[in-house]
């Protein structure tokens, strides 16, 4: 009678410990599952982070551009500073006056892609366009800044931009014809 119970106790114990083995491999199939969901969701959420910068930046530069083209440049200057400062607690105004390095590293913090400095490089660009018009130190620095940001993408981007080229040129015959080429 003894050894029966022993076996019945021994099978039991075997059954539990299957469970208990099954019942843990179950929740770690199930924790591997969650954090690949974590890590997709936070995934998600940076996509969505940068397709917004992608879609802010555009966005100001649709602005800018209608508002030059109603003849409202102080305006449109106003809209991109006070925006930026918002979005990105950016001062262009400030930015614009740093060297070229220690514009483009702090560029580089706020943007993640080529393509949100080349948006960046397009609104100072039309800001200061009119250079021509009405001469100020401000507007030389973003078309300065305009051309600096051009010609990094250009130097470090694998796609030759024959756009980006024409905008460079532009800047440079607007810089040249103002005296302010370095």
């Amino acid at each position: 009678m003894l050894q029966k119970n022993s076996v019945q106790a021994v099978f039991i114990l075997s059954r539990v410990l299957t469970m208990f083995y099954l019942s843990v491999q179950f929740l770690t199939l199930r924790v591997r599952f969650l954090n690949r969901l974590a890590i997709m969701a936070s995934r998600d959420y940076l996509i969505r982070q940068f397709e917004e910068m992608g879609f802010f930046l555009a966005s100001l530069l649709r602005k800018a551009l209608k508002m030059k083209e109603d003849n409202q440049q102080e305006q449109a200057e106003a809209t991109v500073k006070e925006e930026l400062m918002q979005e990105l607690k950016l001062d262009i105004g400030q930015v614009v006056m740093l060297e070229n390095q220690e514009f483009l590293t702090l560029i580089k913090s706020c943007l993640t892609s080529e393509d949100q400095m080349e948006k960046l490089a397009d609104i100072l660009y039309v800001l200061g366009q009119d250079l021509n018009l009405s001469f100020s130190l401000t507007k030389a620095n973003y078309l300065r800044k305009s051309l600096f940001l051009f010609s990094y993408l250009q130097e470090n981007s694998p796609v030759f931009s024959y756009e980006r080229r024409t905008k460079m040129l532009s800047i440079q015959d607007i810089l040249r014809l103002k005296g302010l080429t370095d």
